[in-house]
């Protein structure tokens, strides 16, 4: 089939000056068991994944995924306000010992919230949301450590940092 060329091919053909800077994954053919494939059109060919070896095709496409980017994004909204507005949030950051940091910490999470969401359009700001959102949960579990906790205490920090890892790797 004329269709079938290989990477070669098409680069052997193209212009000098465009060579090595990315022009040429914008239209190259590809045999596909004697049907042609075009390779570079898909959304997911041009957004690029944070964590090496994960294709960013597989970047938010299931309804879970969505359901839990959702599920986290509200989560750390809601929490993120609650820590800047409320008062019972005050107190548990005082019993935190981290009365001071309760603002910066609200602000934060409220914008890896935020961040989550506009990671369904840009998988690169989820996963670094995701990603910092993880951290933070590594840090609630050793606050919580070092206040003495009960484990029923620590769960959700602890099954919010599972949720967001994955979704660092696997979400977007």
């Amino acid at each position: 089939s004329p269709l079938q060329y290989s990477k070669n091919t098409i680069l052997r053909n193209w212009p000098t000056n465009l060579r090595g800077r990315g022009y040429e994954s914008e239209r190259r053919v590809s045999p596909n068991h004697g049907r042609a494939k075009i390779l570079g059109d898909s959304k997911a060919d041009a957004e690029p994944s944070l964590v090496k070896g994960v294709s960013s095709a597989k970047r938010a496409g299931s309804a879970l995924n969505s359901a839990l980017i959702f599920f986290s994004s509200l989560s750390f909204i809601a929490y993120g306000v609650g820590a800047i507005f409320t008062t019972a949030m005050r107190h548990e950051f005082e019993r935190y010992q981290l009365g001071g940091q309760r603002i910066l910490v609200g602000l934060l999470q409220w914008a890896a919230g935020v961040g989550l969401l506009i990671g369904l359009y840009l998988p690169w700001l989820g996963q670094a949301a995701a990603g910092g959102l993880a951290l933070m949960m590594v840090v609630a579990l050793v606050v919580r450590f070092r206040i003495k906790d009960a484990p029923l205490q620590m769960l959700p920090a602890a099954g919010y940092l599972l949720l967001n890892a994955y979704l660092c790797l696997y979400g977007f």
